[in-house]
C-alpha cells in the first residue's frame, strides 16, 4: 500500500468518524491495520470507533494494544526528540481511552490504574483535563466502595453474596455486524451440538458427560433433563456430570490440549511440549522423530505423525521466527496467545475449516445472562478491603 493511498484512507476514515459513520470508519481503520499492524495511532482510532459502536471489549483490546506499542517505542534509545514527544503525547490520549473503555466494562480497579499513569504525567495535562481525570478518580473509588458494600451486605461467611455472583462460569458471545461466520444460530439443534461436544469429550473424559443446565444448576437432576426450564434471554448454559461411578483420587480428565513451543526453556516437542533429548547418540531414532521437510524435531514418532496429520504440513518450512522472537520478549504468559492462535489457524487451514467452526474453538464460550460479569468479579477479587476510620 503506497503512502499516498494510506493518507487517503486515513483522511476518509476521519471524515466518516466525524460524520458519525463509525462502522464504515472502523472498516477503513481495520484495512489500515492489516497494512501496518504496528501503527499505534490506528489502534487508537479503531478503539474510539469501537467505543462509539458500543463494543467496549473490542475498544479496550485495541487501546491496550496501542498502549503496548507506544511503551515499546518509548523504551527505545534511538528515538529523535520529535518522535519521542509525539509518542508521549499520543500515549496520554491512548491512556485516557484505556480509562474510558475499562470504565465502560465496569472494571473500575483497572480504570484507576490508568488514572494513576495519567496523573504520573500531570505536568503534561491541561488544567481542564486534569480536573476531569481527578473527578473520574473520585467517582470510580466511590463506585468500588458501593459495590463492595453491596456484595458484603448479605452477611455470609465468605463476605460475598452467593446470589450476586451466581453463574460466574457463563460467558457472553457478542455478534458483531461485520461477522461473516456465526457458529451458533437460532436454528441450531442443541441436541446435535451436545452430541458433537460429547464425541470430542469422551476420549479423554470417558466418565463425564456435558449436559444443558437450568438457570440454577443446583436444581439439575438427570430425570428432569427434558423438562429443564431456561431463561428466555440466551442459550442454556452447559455443565458436566458423571456418567459412571468415579472412585476417590481417580483421574477423570486427561486431555493433551493445544500445546505451544516457545523455545525459552530448552528444546521442546512442537506437538506435546515435552522436553527433547539433547543426546544424539541414537541418530536412527532421532531421524525417525524429525520432520524430513523442515528438520523440526519431535519427542516421538507418534507426536510427529499427529503433528503432520493436524497442523504441521501448513507450517512446515515457513519462517515464523519473527513471531517466536516477539513472544520471547513477552513478560507474561499472555504473550503465548500468539502461538496458540498460530496453531489454531494452522489446524483450520490444514483441515479446510473456518477457524470459528472448529469444534475446539466454537465451544470455548457460550452466552450468558449478563455481559462482562466475569470481568467485574475479578475486579472485586483484587479490590482492597475498606476499613472504617
Amino acid at each position: 500500500m503506497t503512502t499516498q493511498h494510506v493518507e487517503e484512507l486515513i483522511c476518509s476514515a476521519r471524515k466518516l468518524y466525524d460524520t458519525e459513520e463509525y462502522l464504515a470508519a472502523r472498516a477503513l481503520y481495520t484495512q489500515l491495520l492489516a497494512s501496518d499492524p504496528f501503527d499505534a495511532r490506528m489502534w487508537h482510532h479503531r478503539s474510539n470507533a469501537h467505543l462509539k459502536l458500543g463494543y467496549p471489549e473490542l475498544a479496550f483490546t485495541d487501546a491496550v494494544r496501542g498502549l503496548q506499542l507506544l511503551d515499546d517505542t518509548l523504551a527505545k534509545k534511538t528515538l529523535s526528540r520529535e518522535d519521542q514527544n509525539d509518542a508521549v503525547l499520543l500515549r496520554l490520549d491512548v491512556l485516557y481511552t484505556c480509562l474510558l473503555t475499562a470504565e465502560a466494562l465496569n472494571s473500575f480497579q483497572m480504570a484507576l490504574q490508568y488514572i494513576d499513569r495519567l496523573l504520573a504525567n500531570v505536568h503534561l495535562l491541561s488544567s481542564d483535563a486534569c480536573k476531569v481525570v481527578l473527578e473520574k478518580q473520585a467517582t470510580l473509588r466511590n463506585k468500588i466502595s458501593q459495590r463492595i458494600s453491596t456484595l458484603r451486605g448479605a452477611n455470609v461467611p465468605s463476605g460475598v453474596s452467593i446470589d450476586t455472583i451466581s453463574n460466574l462460569g457463563t460467558m457472553h458471545v457478542v455478534k458483531y455486524p461485520w461477522d461473516v461466520s456465526e457458529p451458533f444460530t437460532a436454528t441450531n439443534d442443541l441436541e446435535a451440538e451436545l452430541k458433537e461436544l460429547n464425541s470430542a469429550f469422551e476420549p479423554f473424559a470417558p466418565k463425564l458427560k456435558i449436559v444443558p443446565m437450568p438457570d440454577n444448576p443446583a436444581l439439575y437432576t438427570p430425570e428432569l433433563t427434558s423438562s429443564i426450564s431456561f431463561s428466555k434471554v440466551d442459550r442454556p448454559q452447559l455443565g458436566i456430570i458423571a456418567r459412571k461411578k468415579i472412585k476417590p483420587k481417580e483421574r477423570i480428565l486427561d486431555e493433551a490440549g493445544i500445546f505451544v513451543n516457545n523455545g525459552l526453556y530448552g528444546p521442546k516437542c512442537n506437538y506435546c511440549n515435552g522436553v527433547l533429548s539433547i543426546s544424539a547418540s541414537n541418530s536412527n531414532e532421532m531421524h525417525k522423530t524429525t520432520c524430513s521437510g523442515c528438520g523440526e524435531r519431535f519427542c516421538s514418532v507418534d507426536c510427529l505423525h499427529s503433528a503432520l496429520e493436524t497442523y504441521h504440513k501448513v507450517l512446515c518450512g515457513r519462517d515464523i521466527s519473527h513471531i517466536l522472537t516477539y513472544v520471547a520478549k513477552g513478560t507474561s504468559c499472555s504473550s503465548l496467545i500468539h502461538l496458540v492462535v498460530l496453531r489454531l489457524l494452522a489446524i483450520a487451514v490444514q483441515s479446510k475449516q473456518h477457524p470459528l467452526e472448529m469444534t475446539i474453538v466454537k465451544y470455548l464460550a457460550r452466552s450468558a445472562k449478563e455481559r462482562y460479569r466475569q470481568v467485574r468479579f475479578l475486579d472485586l477479587l483484587y479490590a482492597p478491603k475498606q476499613t472504617n476510620t
